[in-house]
């Protein structure tokens, strides 16, 4: 039926394999984005972002990256009360400490009652666990401020449903917990993360799924990505000595944490103003592994928010044009693996005669560069120069099988 040294190659002829690689590199290109809209990552692109900004941090010695400015942190992790603690019949087991209620409140209360900061990101969960005196006027006042998110977990109960209209999920999906945060998810099954309600009340965007599609105010977007962290802040100091983790009660409200004549409440009350006002536990208890080292909760969440507003979530034409070309010119050498091969051993044995560095180079780039490799390298480019990042191995896969593929259509043909 065929010619003796018929292949698929010598079917798909000049403009045939540039139609079917453009053909190959958008159903690519459709799959990658599919796979990175996954609230985990199950490739590689994370542990290689990781070991960028590991070795980045040792070269450039960048430790605190922030406009302090514009934010105020407010550390709970020494502000803290027993309650009591029942088991799920109800008996009691004993007692435990959370964020100290009295506290939480008189700082809600002055900054309701002022109403000059930005946004308030409250990160302490209100579960219905643990309950005190003090939580009817706690939820009251949650509930009549503007400008303010808590968390909310799948997994958990509120203390009260009606902080539901105030939160935002704050879970995160890793295949293995000592990967710890790799990437941070938006959007799942129509349920806003916290940072996202977050930036939809600042900006008035709306980021939703469309098809198979994530748009943002109609452009096209992620609804999980690897954070860029906008916002690092290590330790309790900034480079001039500056104490920028206030202690909810020795530097806020005061020794007197009641009644302190000596916290910023007093001695500097426009401290809040015009900032976002982030709360929670920096030490200790809300610890999470990122791919820019150990990193307080809060501050992840305000990086996934500032991650929205900065427009990371939003994938660029550069991006697309740019991955597309390369997919395509992948699709392109998969169909022409053969004439490839066929030059390239030629080129390999023009070297030998003439020896030297450059044949050694050659033979370890063919024995080492593959689909991974290459891809790799494409992802930290990415990453480096546009911000972006795309799924790696099960990308190369696909080529890999696309491939195969090609190579069983030419087995076949040849028979």
């Amino acid at each position: 039926m065929f010619p003796k040294n018929y292949d698929l190659n010598t079917k798909v002829k000049g403009k045939n394999k540039v139609i079917l690689s453009l053909t190959i590199a958008v159903g690519v290109s459709i799959f990658s984005y599919c796979i990175s809209n996954l609230n985990f990552a199950i490739s590689g692109e994370g542990g290689l972002i990781s070991k960028y900004e590991s070795l980045r941090a040792i070269f450039c010695k960048e430790e605190q990256r922030n406009d302090i400015d514009s934010v105020v942190m407010i550390d709970v992790s020494y502000d803290r009360q027993l309650t009591d603690v029942k088991d799920e019949y109800g008996i009691p087991m004993g007692q435990t400490d959370i964020t100290d209620r009295k506290k939480l409140i008189r700082l809600l209360d002055y900054l309701h009652h002022r109403n000059k900061y930005k946004y308030i990101l409250c990160d302490i969960f209100l579960d219905e666990a643990y309950s005190t005196p003090e939580d009817s006027q706690l939820i009251s006042k949650i509930l009549s401020m503007d400008r303010i998110v808590i968390p909310r977990h799948s997994d958990l109960n509120p203390i009260d449903n009606r902080l539901n209209s105030k939160a935002g999920y704050a879970d995160y999906f890793t295949i293995m917990k000592k990967t710890g945060i790799v990437k941070y998810p938006y959007l799942n099954s129509e349920k806003l993360s916290l940072p996202l309600k977050m930036y939809e009340e600042i900006t008035g965007h709306k980021v939703r799924k469309k098809g198979i599609a994530y748009t943002d105010n109609g452009k096209l977007a992620r609804s999980s990505i690897i954070l860029n962290y906008d916002f690092i802040s290590k330790y309790p100091y900034d480079n001039e000595g500056r104490k920028i983790w206030l202690n909810l009660g020795t530097d806020v409200l005061g020794t007197d944490s009641l009644n302190g004549e000596d916290g910023l409440l007093k001695l500097d009350p426009e401290f809040a103003d015009h900032k976002y006002v982030l709360i929670g536990a920096f030490r200790h208890n809300d610890i999470h592994n990122t791919v820019k080292g150990k990193m307080p909760g809060t501050m992840v969440l305000f990086n996934a928010y500032l991650s929205l507003l900065n427009r990371h979530h939003i994938i660029s034409w550069i991006f697309i044009i740019f991955m597309f070309i390369v997919y395509m010119l992948m699709a392109y050498y998969s169909l022409n693996k053969v004439q490839a091969n066929k030059w390239i051993s030629q080129y390999t044995l023009l070297l030998e005669k003439k020896g030297g560095c450059v044949k050694l180079m050659i033979n370890w780039l063919s024995s080492w560069l593959g689909y991974s490799l290459l891809m790799s390298v494409i992802c930290l480019i990415t990453y480096i120069f546009l911000d972006e990042t795309y799924d790696i191995y099960i990308t190369s896969t696909l080529f890999v099988i696309i491939g195969k593929i090609i190579d069983f259509c030419n087995a076949k043909v040849k028979k």
